[in-house]
Order: C-alpha cells, then sequence, then structure tokens
C-alpha cells in the first residue's frame, strides 16, 4: 500500500491517519488531490481479491446489497459447501446474525437463494437419481427428483460424527454407499471377553475364534497362561464412562456441535 503522506502534500497527520484538506474555493488547487496513485493503489488491492476469489468484475456499481467487493471476502473467508461446527444456540438461525451459514438438518433450500451453494455443491445430473444428498427435487422434502428441481436437498447430519469419505470400494460393508451424506451404520470392532460364569468358573476367549482354556477360581484365572487380567471380584462387567445401558448408544467421548454448511 502506498504511503499518501508522501503523496498528498496538503494533508495532516501521518499516515495512515491523514485527513484531506477543503480547497479554499471553486477551481483552488489547494486542497487534497485524488489523484492516480490513490486510485491504483485502491482498484490494485480490489483485483487482488477479485482474483484470490475467482471472481471478475460485473461492471456495476458496489452497492449496499450487491458487492462485489464482500463476495469476495467472502469467497476468501471460507466458501461455499464448506461444513462448519457452529455453537450457537439453537433456536438461534445463524444466517439471522449474517453469517452465511445454515445448519444441515435434511431440508430442501430453494436452489435460486443459494445459487453458489447449489453450483458448488450439486452432485450432477448422472448422479441425481440415487445420489443421499445435495441433489435437485421438485419439493422440499426430496421425494420427487427431478434434475431441474427447484429445491436443493440437504443431508440431515444431527446426532452424527463425520467420517472422510472412502471411494476405494464400490459400497460400504453394510450397503450405505459411497457419495456425500451417506449414513454408515454403527459397528465395533472384532474384540474378546473374558466371560464369569456367576460361580466360580472363568471362560477367556484368548483366540480369534473364541476358544480357549477354562480356569476354575479366581486365582487360576489370574494366573493362567497367558495371564488374563479381570476384576478382582470376578463380575464380567466392566462399563467405561458411567453408561450403564450399552445396549443404546455405542460412542466415544463427545460434544454436542451443530453441523453447518456455507452458502
Amino acid at each position: 500500500m502506498i504511503d499518501y503522506s508522501a503523496v498528498f502534500t496538503n494533508t495532516s497527520g501521518a499516515f495512515p491517519n491523514i485527513v484531506g484538506v477543503n480547497a479554499s474555493g471553486p477551481s483552488a488547487t489547494d486542497g487534497t488531490e485524488f489523484i492516480k496513485a490513490f486510485i491504483d493503489d485502491l482498484w490494485g488491492a480490489r483485483q487482488a481479491l477479485m482474483d484470490h476469489a475467482g471472481l471478475t468484475p460485473n461492471a456495476a456499481t458496489e452497492a449496499a446489497g450487491a458487492s462485489q467487493a464482500l463476495q469476495a471476502m467472502q469467497f476468501v473467508s471460507g466458501n461455499p459447501g464448506e461444513i462448519v461446527a457452529w455453537a450457537g444456540d439453537v433456536l438461534i438461525d445463524p444466517s439471522s446474525l449474517g453469517i452465511r451459514i445454515f445448519e444441515l438438518t435434511g431440508q430442501g433450500v430453494l436452489r435460486a437463494n443459494f445459487l453458489d451453494l447449489d453450483t458448488y455443491t450439486y452432485v450432477g445430473n448422472a448422479d441425481n437419481p440415487t445420489a443421499s444428498s445435495f441433489y435437485h427435487a421438485d419439493d422440499a422434502a426430496g421425494t420427487i427428483r427431478n434434475t431441474a428441481g427447484i429445491y436443493l436437498i440437504m443431508p440431515d447430519l444431527r446426532g452424527y460424527f463425520l467420517r472422510g469419505l472412502d471411494l476405494a470400494a464400490a459400497v460400504d460393508p453394510d450397503g450405505a454407499g459411497r457419495d456425500i451424506g451417506n449414513v454408515q451404520n454403527d459397528a465395533i470392532t472384532k474384540h474378546y471377553h473374558n466371560i464369569f460364569d456367576g460361580g466360580t468358573v472363568f471362560y477367556p476367549r484368548s483366540t480369534a475364534d473364541g476358544s480357549g482354556t477354562s480356569y476354575t477360581g479366581i486365582s487360576d484365572f489370574a494366573s493362567g497362561t497367558p495371564a488374563q487380567a479381570g476384576k478382582s471380584d470376578g463380575s464380567s462387567t466392566i462399563v467405561p464412562g458411567g453408561v450403564t445401558d450399552l445396549s443404546t448408544e455405542n460412542r466415544p467421548t463427545n460434544i454436542a456441535i451443530r453441523w453447518c454448511i456455507r452458502y
């Protein structure tokens, strides 16, 4: 950026705190000049911003409701289609605060209102009939698929972790598919348990097929070969994190957040 204190002779203060000076009268030249250096510097900054955002000037005058400079700054700070973890109040729509994001709840949004998002995330006409999300439909519920539909259908990310999409296989093991927004059912990694029958016999599952030597008594069990670690009272359930009903959820430690998308 130019040091305008060295260019504008009729100023007071030091850059960047210089101020303009009015001319003494009509046609007088003793005021601050609006010179080529200022225009070049200002336009150069805008060119760099527009180039970085991937935009070109539309030949329209900048206005409060139609500013390419503002659009460029929004694109530089985040592109349409990015997933954002937002911690705002659940009763507040972030877009009502001027934040260009909204929560992903499986809703359909009008394409005409989110042109950039539609351009960047639409799955394409070939995949429109089968895609899990980001397809076009005639209705907001996404039941009437149509490549020319007026709605873009969002995924519902409430209650889900995100995973990196892996295209190495045609489908997931549970048949969920390999496209953006598909839900993969939960699964527990293969592991082994030591089972106590409520009496004196332990059944350590020490091999892949679950077989193994039975040990009688806690002392024999603890000193078996291979050595088996268990609770001192011989009970069989060790519940981490205070969860008492493991049948309802299978989860790591987590925190609730609102998954949103930039538009």
